[in-house]
Order: structure tokens, then C-alpha cells, then sequence
């Protein structure tokens, strides 16, 4: 599988409006990831999913919030075994900037807390144009705690 690399243009990232206005699957892949991980911690908050980051080197961009338990990453793509989530999303960013790396790393403070989202340069859910946790709780409900769906 070839993954789709979603990237906010600097438009979107400058206009509010624009950037809500994009589809669910984009606004999640690129700019809200991580109000959707919360999202999906909020919902399911027995199903044993951790918060983790993969944390592009200095100079890159492309860094994403995902929750993983043991095998099994969840991000706006759905559920899909970490192994072939990070060997797809690594190659797909390495399609498009060839000198692409990052770190994949557990988050250890709350993914839509001020903390979070000042330290790793992310709009905390009161600097979107609208409330993003209802949206993303909504999205997140299309998929059962931790099974793979079609």
C-alpha cells in the first residue's frame, strides 16, 4: 500500500476558514491529527491505545500523532499493524522529500493539551476556527475500538 501524504499548503495553514473547510480526512491527516488521537482516547479509553509521534528530524516537515497498542496503529487512514504503517508512511514521505527521517516516540502529556501543542508547534483545540473534538469525535465513532476495518 502506497500511503497517501496528505500537507497543509501555507494558505491553509494562514486562513482558519480554509484549513476547517477541508474534508475530515485531510483536516485529520494534516493539522489536527492530534485532536484526533484524543479523540479516539476520549472514545475508547479501555481499548489499551497510547498516543505516539512520529517526530521528523530539524528542517523536516510531514510529523504525525497516531495512538498505537502493541501492533496496531489508528490514525484518519483507520487501523493498520505498525510495522506496515511506519515502513509505508516513512517511504511515502521519502517519495517527496527524499532526505525525509523521523523518530517515533510515545507521547507522554495530553495530545490537545496547552503543553502538547505549544512544545510540538500544534493549534490547541481553542485556536481552530471552530470546536475540532466534536468532528473528530464523530469521525473516530465510524470505527470499532481496535479492529480492522475495511
Amino acid at each position: 500500500m502506497t500511503r497517501r501524504i496528505i500537507l497543509r499548503t501555507p494558505e491553509e495553514k494562514a486562513d482558519l476558514d480554509l484549513s476547517w473547510s477541508r474534508p475530515d480526512v485531510e483536516l485529520f491527516a494534516s493539522g489536527a491529527c492530534h485532536v484526533l488521537a484524543a479523540a479516539f482516547l476520549i472514545e475508547y479509553p479501555e481499548a489499551g491505545f497510547r498516543p505516539w509521534r512520529l517526530a521528523p528530524r530539524a528542517g523536516c516537515r510531514g510529523g504525525h500523532l497516531v495512538v498505537v497498542r502493541d501492533d496496531l496503529v489508528f490514525d484518519w487512514a483507520g487501523y493498520e499493524q505498525r510495522d506496515a504503517f511506519l515502513f509505508d508512511y516513512f517511504g511515502s514521505m521519502r517519495r517527496i522529500f527524499p532526505d525525509w527521517d523521523a523518530r517515533f516516540v510515545p507521547v507522554e502529556s495530553d495530545p490537545i493539551g496547552w503543553e502538547f501543542c505549544t512544545r510540538h508547534d500544534h493549534r490547541h483545540p481553542s485556536q481552530f476556527r471552530h470546536d475540532p473534538l466534536p468532528r473528530a469525535r464523530a469521525f473516530v465513532g465510524r470505527f470499532p475500538p481496535g479492529k480492522r476495518v475495511p
